[in-house]
């Protein structure tokens, strides 16, 4: 699963990108306008995490024109503006959830799961048949309790 990570805090992309490469993801890191317009363009992604404090603008613009070219890819916008009006403004504008700084990564990891589920159209996070267990949202497929490898 290929993520973009749009933040320009250094300590906090790195730890968000280390933590969900745990969880198997592969995350593309940008700390600005044009170079996350320029991933979006350039690769397909499964989710967005989008950052709105940005040294050239609002991380909404990167949003807008999301939106303007009917790209549905999901986005959880991660930000230090707690203020209702600015949370109401990034929904509407289009984006998935919001979460804000500080936030736990086991929170944020929950929500991209979330977001993701619901943009698969998949409302249960397992599937169970005898002692094989898959889960969509994160990819991954265990038997008696043991991960099991598989390809793409």
């Amino acid at each position: 699963m290929r993520i973009l990570l749009v933040e320009d805090d250094a300590m906090l992309g790195d730890a968000v990108r280390a933590g969900l490469a745990q969880d198997g993801a592969r995350v593309d890191w940008v700390r600005g306008l044009s170079d996350a317009r320029l991933a979006l363009v350039e690769h397909d992604y499964k989710a967005v995490l989008l950052d709105l404090g940005l040294p050239e603008g609002s991380g909404l613009k990167v949003l807008a024109s999301m939106r303007a070219r009917y790209d549905a890819t999901p986005v959880l916008i991660i930000t230090a503006r707690d203020r209702l009006s600015e949370r109401i403004a990034g929904l509407d504008a289009g984006a998935d959830d919001y979460i804000v700084k500080p936030f736990q990564l086991d929170e944020l990891q929950a929500r991209l799961r979330a977001v993701l589920r619901r943009s698969s159209n998949t409302v249960v996070s397992a599937m169970r048949r005898g002692d094989v267990a898959i889960e969509p949202a994160r990819q991954i497929v265990t038997r008696a309790g043991k991960e099991v490898s598989l390809s793409a």
